[in-house]
């Protein structure tokens, strides 16, 4: 789930089969336990009864850095795309790389998203 806060992106995953959630931030290495805290609630809120504090545990996901003040969105989004996919975002990409992917993001949304096996109409 990306999050907005203060004019900065940031992403918030929950991997309910591992029991495992990340905040994820391109601004640095740490998850800000705000966060981390709301998630638990919110798990706790969804599984009610069923939620066990001691199953879930808060994990890091490794991300590149971004080296400006305005590429947080496209790594939001980059590093949700490679969660998604099972990639560790840390050896997808790179900083560097920002420029390349507005223009990859910009094409999947003005083609008509994904094409192929992660077509969300093929299902």
């Amino acid at each position: 789930m990306p999050v907005c806060e203060n004019k900065h992106w940031t992403l918030i995953v929950v991997r309910p089969q591992k029991r495992t959630m990340s905040h994820m931030d391109s601004l640095t290495d740490c998850a800000n336990e705000k966060y981390i805290s709301l998630i638990i609630a919110w798990i706790k809120d969804v599984l009610e009864e069923k939620f066990d504090k001691n199953e879930w545990k808060a994990v890091r996901i490794k991300t590149p850095r971004q080296t400006n003040s305005w590429d947080c969105g496209v790594h939001t989004i980059t590093n949700a795309m490679c969660v998604a996919l099972g990639f560790e975002p840390n050896q997808t990409y790179k900083a560097g790389d920002m420029p390349l992917q507005r223009l990859r993001i910009a094409s999947v949304l003005l083609h008509g998203g994904f094409k192929g096996e992660f077509s969300l109409h093929a299902h």
